[in-house]
C-alpha cells in the first residue's frame, strides 16, 4: 500500500483529508497485520496500533526526530573511534534499523520490556535481514537492579506502555520485567554512545543509572520527556557535562564531547 506522497501532506487542506482517505480504505481492504516498506525499511504494521498507522497512513513516525538524528550521528562520527547505539524503548525497532542502514560499522543495541513489542521488534528485525545485526535486551532500564511492575498499553497505542500506569486498562496489564541499570548491562570506553531513549516517564531513573557510560565515552542522546519532566532531564544532564542542541515536539538532543 502506497503511502501519500510528501508534498501533499504539507498542504493545510489536505493535511487530515488524505489520512482520513487512506485510513478507511485500509480499514476495509486491508488485513489488521500488513508488512509495508517505510522509510526505507520493511516494517511488520498493526492497524490498531498508533504508531503504525502513523506508518501506513502518513508514511513516517517522527520523520524530523529521525533526520536530525541521523545528521547528529553523521557530524560525530570520528574515523576509528567506535560506535554504539542504544535504542531503549525501542517498540517496533525503527530507529535500530534506520541507524543500522545509515552506519553499518556501529554496534546497536535494542531495549524494549514489553513481551508484545518483543514479537514485533524480532519480526521486523527478520523480515529485514537485521536479526544478527542487532542485539535486542527484552528488560528495562532504570537506577537499579530487580524486577519492577511493567503497565501494558493497550494496542490503541503499544508505545506507552510504562512503568507507571497512568489509566485503569494499564493496570489490568500489569506484569512483572527485568530492570537493569546500563552500566552494569554494557561496557563501553573512549565511544561515541549514542542514545535515543523513549520510556513514557521513566527517563529520569534511566538516565540515573548511566554515570559510568557517561564518564568514558562522547555521548549524544535523544531524550523524550514532557512538561516538568523535561526541565528536569536538562538540569540533570547539564550538570553532567551536557549541553542542550535542539528540541523537536517533546525530543531533546543533547550532547557531552
Amino acid at each position: 500500500m502506497i503511502s501519500p506522497p510528501a508534498f501533499l501532506m504539507r498542504l493545510p487542506l489536505l493535511q487530515r483529508l488524505i489520512p482520513s482517505v487512506f485510513k478507511r480504505y485500509a480499514k476495509v481492504f486491508k488485513h489488521r497485520y500488513l508488512i509495508e516498506r517505510r522509510m526505507g525499511v520493511l516494517y511488520l504494521i498493526d492497524q490498531l496500533n498508533s504508531v503504525d498507522r502513523n506508518l501506513l497512513i502518513k508514511g513516517a513516525w517522527e520523520p524530523r526526530q529521525v533526520k536530525h538524528l541521523l545528521a547528529l550521528i553523521s557530524a560525530q562520527v570520528r574515523s576509528g573511534e567506535p560506535m554504539l547505539f542504544l535504542d531503549i524503548g525501542s517498540h517496533g525497532a525503527l530507529y535500530s534499523m534506520l541507524v543500522a542502514q545509515a552506519q553499518p560499522g556501529a554496534r546497536i543495541i535494542a531495549f524494549e520490556p514489553d513481551p508484545t513489542n518483543l514479537v514485533q521488534l524480532r519480526a521486523n528485525l527478520f523480515i529485514n535481514g537485521m536479526l544478527e545485526r542487532i542485539e535486542v535486551m527484552d528488560c528495562a532500564v532504570g537506577d537499579a537492579e530487580g524486577t519492577i511492575p511493567f503497565h501494558q498499553a493497550t494496542d490503541a497505542n503499544r508505545g506507552t506502555s510504562r512503568m507507571t500506569a497512568i489509566s485503569e486498562a494499564e493496570r489490568r496489564r500489569t506484569i512483572d520485567v527485568r530492570v537493569a541499570r546500563l552500566d552494569t548491562l554494557v561496557s563501553a570506553k573512549d565511544s561515541l554512545l549514542v542514545m535515543k531513549i523513549d520510556i513514557e516517564g521513566g527517563e529520569m531513573l534511566a538516565l540515573q543509572g548511566m554515570d559510568g557510560l557517561f564518564a568514558q565515552n562522547r555521548v549524544l542522546m535523544q531524550v523524550e520527556s514532557f512538561g516538568e519532566r523535561a526541565g528536569e532531564v536538562k538540569t540533570y544532564l547539564e550538570a553532567k557535562g551536557f549541553r542542550l542542541l535542539e528540541t523537536i515536539d517533546h525530543d531533546h538532543f543533547f550532547l557531552k564531547s
